[in-house]
Order: C-alpha cells, then structure tokens, then sequence
C-alpha cells in the first residue's frame, strides 16, 4: 500500500519517451507545472524533460537512468511520466528493479507508459497507475485532470473509475487483476520477460490512431498466442480513430465487435468502457489490484492507499 499525497508532497516528472520538442508541447509543459503549482504541489523535474534526441526526452539508457534515480529520490512521493510515444521498451532493459522495488511509489501514465506500467508490475509485483501523462495536466482537459488526480491520490478514492458506465458486449461476470492499456503498446513486450502473466486476469486495451484491418490484425495475435486461453475478462476502452468525429475515421464497427468476433468460442465476458483512452480526461486506473466486475459494475477488492 501507499501513503496517499497531501498537500506541499513533491511530484517528480520523468521523460521516458516522447520530448516535448517532438509535437511542440512547450507551452503544454508550462501550463502544467503552473496547475500544480497552483494546487499546492511541489514538482521536481530530471533534466531530460526539455531534452530532445531524434524525438525522445534523451537516450534510452539517459531516460531509464533519470527514473531509477526518481524512485531512488525519497522527497518525491509520486511519479507522473511527462507524455506517451513510442519508445518505452528501449530503456526497459536499464531500469534497476531492485532499486524500484525497495523504493515503491505511484508512477502514473498512458498510452506508451503502457510499457513502463506493465514491465514495473511484473518485474517488483508495485502497483502502477495507468492515467493522465504531465503534458496532460496542461492541455483541453487539464483542470479536469487535477480533479480526478487529487480524488485518487489525496481522497483515496477510485470512484470515476469504478463507477464507469459499462456496455455489456458478451455476457458475464469475472474476477482477476487488471492488465493493460494500450493494446499496440502491450504487444511491443507480449511474450517477454517483462510481460506479466495473463491466466485468470482481465485486459484493458484501447487504441489511439488505428484501422479495421489493424484492430484485426491485433486481436488475431492475441488469439495466436493464447491470450483468449487465458484471460477471465476484456475491457475496451475509448477507441479514438474509431469514435472521434475529429479524426474523421468513425465506422459502423468498432473495437469490441472485432474483439468478439475474433474470440468467437471463448466465454469470457467483454465490456465497452470509455473513461480511458487517448483524447479524453482519463480516470485513474491501478494497473496490477484485483477487481471484481459483476453485474456490469466494477469492484476494486483491495486498498491502495492508507
């Protein structure tokens, strides 16, 4: 368990992906320290937040390097990774787990952080949190973040996510601990070491900017390599290309009919979830408890925070 923030706690702030250089986010990053500011937060930043290598916040083992001393750090009571991307599994390999287990704290994130949520879960057994990125804090739904941010960590309270409004694709109830999110960014590590065990679990998955024959593609690798097998239950979340009327991509079907087309045999129930995903003011999810989804209604069944 965790103790839960309060105010004047220090929120350190990793690079361990995108730079903020990559799509302009300056002015993301400054609006964001200033909200944190303004709620009483005290930040620390690694120095590889305003660095830029070919589109990252510096080298692989530069970023792994900045967050193992995070974790190290004991004035830092959470860690929020500064934005998503596409290159966490290359500082996987440098992270010091041993250090990251015998210094436990929150480490939230989304999209690419996937990586870091899933790969920290299964390698210390530390509960992750899957959430808003820091540039999040400083974009359309910044205030919106700070809301749910201070609910989760302050108040201790997981309501908006447990309280999500689920659509029931196929029927069922089922039990487990919650793995995910990002479904392209789980299949980079998917049948490695830093993958964690899905028997008897229940994956999350959503997707940013994709297609049909992709979405496809994906859920037949999961089937090919035992996924369905294994799992005990399947929550899609907020699917962007599909859904946004923005990315002009919306079809007539969508993630969840694929999936159960694609699991056509299995039994496992599968529910439409769309409180995370990209281009949306995600909720808090703790990547690695155990819940309990049943008539249609998700149960967190242990405490996080004392």
């Amino acid at each position: 368990m965790y103790k839960s923030l309060k105010q004047g706690d220090t929120i350190g702030v990793v690079g361990v992906s995108n730079s903020i250089k990559r799509e302009n986010n300056e002015k993301k990053f400054e609006k964001a320290k200033k909200l944190f500011l303004e709620n009483g937060f005290k930040l620390k930043l690694t120095s590889n937040c305003l660095k830029d290598y070919y589109g990252m916040a510096g080298k692989p083992k530069q970023r792994a390097k900045e967050l193992t001393k995070m974790f190290m750090d004991d004035s830092v009571k959470i860690i929020i990774c500064l934005d998503g991307g596409d290159s966490c599994n290359n500082i996987i390999d440098y992270l010091d787990y041993k250090v990251i287990k015998k210094h436990p704290k929150p480490i939230m994130g989304y999209s690419d952080i996937t990586v870091l949520l899933e790969t920290i879960y299964k390698k210390t057994g530390i509960i992750t949190f899957h959430g808003p990125s820091f540039l999040s804090f400083g974009g359309n739904y910044g205030e919106k973040c700070m809301q749910e941010f201070k609910k989760a960590f302050v108040e201790k309270d997981f309501s908006d996510f447990l309280d999500s409004k689920l659509k029931c694709i196929r029927k069922g109830n089922c039990k487990g601990r919650i793995i995910g999110t990002n479904l392209e960014c789980s299949l980079y590590i998917m049948n490695t070491k830093y993958f964690p065990d899905l028997k008897n679990n229940i994956f999350a998955v959503e997707r940013y900017i994709t297609s049909v024959s992709e979405t496809y593609n994906h859920f037949y690798q999961l089937k090919q390599m035992g996924v369905f097998n294994k799992i005990t239950g399947l929550l899609i979340g907020y699917n962007y290309s599909f859904q946004s009327e923005e990315y002009g991509c919306s079809t007539d079907i969508q993630m969840e009919n694929i999936a159960k087309e694609v699991s056509e045999g299995h039994d496992f129930p599968i529910f439409k979830c769309e409180t995370f995903g990209h281009e949306i003011a995600n909720v808090i999810i703790p990547i690695g408890a155990k819940y309990k989804i049943k008539n249609n209604k998700i149960n967190l069944l242990e405490k996080i925070f004392y």
